[in-house]
């Protein structure tokens, strides 16, 4: 009877405590998806409600133009954490007809009210056609 009862006690407090940890799962708060698009674009993701870490999925990439015009794509990626502005530095991405995408994660926290911006810069004789596909992610606390 007393190991019975020791049994179901150690089950309830294991139970207990698998409850109270509960996994989050990812929460999308910004997704844009852009094909066609020439000259330089950009614009704000999201501005936090609260501070918290946000994944960043990028993807760029060149789908026609003139080759004699490619001059390269600039991404760049913008927000502000603990220690002020910050922002992720981006390879220059090869345009000027059909390219290999660049994608790339990473992992940024960013401070509730300050915007979580990104861009893209082109040379205004560069004619090229490329695709943007960025998601982002909320992985930390609400």
């Amino acid at each position: 009877m007393k190991k019975s009862l020791l049994t179901s006690l150690v089950i309830t407090m294991f139970a207990a405590t698998s409850f109270a940890q509960q996994v989050r799962s990812p929460e999308i708060v910004a997704d844009i998806h852009l094909t066609g698009q020439t000259g330089s674009i950009g614009g704000t993701l999201l501005t936090p409600v609260n501070t918290g870490l946000f994944r960043v999925n990028f993807y760029i990439q060149s789908t026609g133009g003139d080759p004699s015009t490619g001059q390269g794509i600039f991404p760049n990626f913008n927000w502000t954490d603990d220690s002020g502005p910050d922002y992720q530095p981006l390879p220059l991405v090869a345009d000027g007809g059909p390219q290999q995408p660049f994608s790339t994660v990473f992992i940024i926290k960013a401070i509730a009210g300050k915007p979580i911006t990104w861009a893209t810069g082109l040379n205004p004789t560069d004619n090229s056609v490329y695709e943007v596909y960025l998601t982002l992610e909320r992985i930390g606390t609400k």
